[in-house]
């Protein structure tokens, strides 16, 4: 069975959580366009940082190691 992406993962998430990208990238103290990038697929891996605070926004649910590791889609 073929996990799910980060980005598939963080969609998941802001569709749950009733959050727009914007509502997401406050909440996390990240840009828009970064949050943005990444569910896009435009971007082929993320800071430690950013890595970091989507995992803590996120309780988990997508990973700091996850979003280090991203590989790129489209």
């Amino acid at each position: 069975m073929h996990s799910a992406t980060p980005a598939a993962k963080l969609r998941k998430f802001l569709t749950a959580q009733g959050l727009t990208q914007a509502q997401f990238a406050r909440l996390a103290g990240l840009d828009r366009a970064v949050v943005n990038r990444l569910l896009l697929g435009k971007r082929s891996r993320c800071s430690v940082s950013a890595a970091c605070a989507i995992h803590e926004a996120t309780g988990g649910e997508v990973s700091a190691a996850e979003c280090l590791l991203l590989p790129r889609y489209r």
